[in-house]
């Protein structure tokens, strides 16, 4: 019996090495939940959000004037050229930016503001076709020669921005297409000023954005990624300048190496505590080694055999699970303790096992089972890891009991050689239930009593259980990670919590239109009052191509080069803008998302990946929601899910996928 116990034993550890243990979301979250399978997506087949974020300070008493905001961006100008250069760095990294991304600049001032009258609204348009009518435009550029024409500073001032856009045609678009972009460019047509870095409100702190080339669930590369891009920050900070990670990554990578720390010490706690227990009580060294080394058999046993089906689980889940499959040490207890009663009798060692058996088959039997029946009841569950927990726990245990009936006598022949008693002279609390026994009465009066004080002191409190709702308590503390992306949040306009939707469609055109509908849904009244301040994606890049027939429409009624030329100011101080002018009239296509895809910069943040590299045309992209606030409060995140669930429930294909 302990030769085959060995086999087994190696075959579960030969099945166990291939169960994977991996920090990803979707081993935690699974994907039985559309939210859950969407999130997995969005987490694995997209790059569309920073993995860590630097905050980078200047030092305490360090003015934040021109020089110091200088010396910001020469350490991220510094930072950004070492990190693409570090040979153990620059693998793990998309991007490492601290200015507005060049490429959506790009694609802003040669695919947008050329096509610009398609993104227009309805007024947006009615209102264009009204300010290029010919006297519309003649009293337009006589006001502005009055205005350049103004004397001193003014006028000059003046001028340079009226010659970018004379006819303010910019008013028109919609202000979540701009953000502040400068994309007009200049009077003659050259690229606007350089993108400008993200400095914190009080122009403090400088963000450094860094994006991970990996799979956004994969915590062990963000933590190779967290390491290298530190390791390099330590290295060049030289002007004592403040640098802490912040973001998913950097949190992720402190909580789960704190986790993994907790783990192994409590497990080797508990594995010394219980020596010592046994230890005490049965007052010989191999009483722990029994108990402890069937239960442990058994439980390795059980779940090598689950291993040949589950193929990956969280950390928690499997902590969680062998700590509770632990309970399998009650029934080697339990049997020692009645073979050592039958062995003081005088029974030989293979008798005092088949009685002990006998007896105690169905209590322990009982014992095991109402524990698995209080795990299995967590398998239906559509967490992944509250489901996987449960069947670990439950083979664990299956197999712990199957080992202290089958495994433990053998083990205990081989052991227990003592001809004689001797454990009726070990520790025994026998007395204990002689003085109960002798005080029915009494015992149960003071047991009632003291349910009685529970009950009145559970009523003062009324029996009023408050469950936490700050979602930051799962992680370890203090974590300087999670407080510097706290920081973050508050001091940068910028951020605020993310949630991502995705949307998908059969086809590339039917996208685009699930997306503007999405977006229309998601800047509702509803969701404005759950904190939403505006929503990215691929709305804001390409036009409604539902709206494209009527803007071409508008566009053919006009003609432009007219008027401007008859403008008695000098034609050559609005050459560029009469080029741009002509091209924003005569444009008769609306981009598609065959321009987007002309821009791997910016396909790579909405579209997947594989469709992406593989110059198919997508269909399914990630839009994101801003919210002024984070949801850390259970009421705020049920306000803020339940309205933006009610916003997108007429859109087919638009799921709600954030942790929230």
């Amino acid at each position: 019996m302990l030769a085959a116990a060995a086999v087994v034993l190696v075959l579960a550890l030969v099945s166990l090495s291939h169960l994977r243990v991996t920090s990803s979301l979707a081993a935690m979250l699974g994907t039985r939940s559309s939210t859950a399978a969407a999130m997995e997506r969005v987490t694995t087949q997209y790059r569309s959000a920073d993995a860590l974020l630097l905050l980078v300070e200047l030092p305490e008493g360090r003015a934040a004037d021109e020089a110091g905001r200088e010396e910001l961006v020469d350490f991220a100008t510094r930072l950004e050229h070492a990190l693409k250069n570090d040979p153990g760095v620059a693998p793990l990294l998309a991007w490492v930016r601290f200015r507005e991304e060049p490429e959506f600049l790009r694609f802003a001032r040669e695919v947008m503001l050329p096509n610009g009258a398609f993104y227009l609204t309805d007024e947006g348009t009615a209102e264009l076709v009204q300010r290029l009518e010919p006297e519309r435009m003649r009293e337009q550029l006589a006001r502005n020669e009055a205005m350049i024409g103004a004397p001193g500073p003014a006028g000059a001032a003046l001028g340079a921005g009226i010659l970018r856009d004379p006819l303010r045609l910019f008013e028109l678009v919609p202000k979540e297409l701009t953000s502040g972009r400068d994309i007009l460019g200049g009077a003659e047509g050259e690229p606007g000023a350089a993108p400008k870095p993200e400095f914190s409100e009080d122009g403090r702190a400088l963000l450094v954005h860094i994006g991970a080339q990996g799979a956004g669930s994969n915590f062990e590369e963000a933590g190779r990624l967290v390491d290298g891009v530190v390791r390099v920050a330590l290295k060049l900070n030289t002007g004592g300048l403040r640098v802490e990670p912040a973001g998913f990554a950097a949190i992720a990578t402190a909580s789960s190496r704190v986790i993994k720390s907790d783990s192994i010490v409590s497990t080797l706690v508990s594995v010394t505590l219980l020596y010592a227990l046994f230890l005490l009580f049965y007052r010989r060294w191999t009483a722990a080694l029994v108990i402890g080394g069937v239960a442990a058999v058994g439980m390795l046993a059980g779940i090598g055999a689950l291993a040949l089906v589950i193929h990956q689980v969280s950390p928690l889940a499997a902590m969680i699970a062998a700590l509770l499959a632990g309970l399998g040490t009650d029934y080697g207890i339990h049997f020692l303790s009645h073979y050592d009663g039958y062995r003081a009798e005088g029974m030989g060692s293979v008798d005092a096992s088949v009685a002990t058996a006998q007896h105690m088959a169905v209590p322990i039997g009982t014992n095991c089972f109402t524990s698995i029946f209080g795990f299995i009841s967590l398998w239906p569950s559509k967490i992944q890891m509250l489901s996987d927990f449960a069947v670990m726990g439950a083979a664990g245990l299956i197999g712990a009991l199957i080992a202290v009936f089958v495994l433990m006598p053998a083990a205990l022949v081989v052991i227990d050689r003592r001809s004689g008693a001797g454990a009726a002279e070990r520790a025994s609390f026998g007395r204990l239930a002689d003085v109960v026994a002798k005080r029915p009465r009494r015992c149960m009066a003071s047991s009632l009593a003291a349910v009685c004080v529970v009950v009145v002191g559970a009523a003062l409190q009324g029996f009023d259980v408050r469950f936490e709702s700050d979602l930051t308590v799962m992680h370890p503390r203090p974590s300087p990670a999670l407080d510097a992306t706290g920081e973050v949040i508050r001091r940068f306009s910028t951020q605020g919590d993310l949630v991502p939707v995705e949307i998908r469609a059969a086809t590339a055109e039917g996208l685009v239109e699930a997306a503007h509908d999405a977006a229309r849904a998601l800047n509702s009244p509803a969701c404005r009052a759950v904190g939403v301040t505006g929503v990215m994606g691929l709305h804001t890049l390409l036009p409604d191509p539902r709206a494209a027939a009527g803007r071409r429409a508008a566009l053919e009624a006009i003609d432009a080069d007219g008027a401007v030329e008859a403008s008695a100011f000098d034609p050559e101080a609005y050459k560029g803008y009469r080029g741009f002018l002509r091209s924003f009239v005569s444009s008769r296509a609306a981009p598609t998302v065959d321009d987007v895809l002309r821009y791997k910069g910016v396909s790579e943040r909405i579209f997947p990946l594989a469709s992406t590299a593989a110059g198919e045309r997508p269909t399914s992209t990630v839009i994101v929601v801003h919210l002024s606030t984070p949801l850390q409060s259970r009421e705020q995140r049920r306000a803020a899910v339940d309205a933006l669930n009610g916003a997108l429930a007429p859109i087919p294909g638009a799921t709600v996928a954030g942790i929230a």
